[in-house]
């Protein structure tokens, strides 16, 4: 099934660079919030921080919100 994907660019708190909601519970709907306040290269690793987060099937599992972030932070 193919994954859709809604980009939308919100004033968040300060603290929040971004995050990604799943839409739909049978469907891969998803949407990402990017704080519209940071600086565009901020914004695209926001992106592609939370895309990561889809590509890992964050949404699926039974991970914690706190393992998967430390499970995506040591890949890199």
């Amino acid at each position: 099934m193919r994954r859709q994907i809604r980009i939308v660019k919100a004033f968040l708190p300060n603290s929040v660079k971004g995050f990604a909601v799943r839409c739909n519970d049978t469907l891969e709907w998803y949407t990402i919030f990017i704080n519209e306040a940071l600086y565009e290269s901020e914004q695209h690793e926001a992106f592609i921080h939370e895309l990561n987060h889809i590509k890992n099937g964050d949404f699926t599992n039974d991970k914690s919100v706190a393992a998967a972030e430390m499970m995506l932070h040591n890949a890199k």
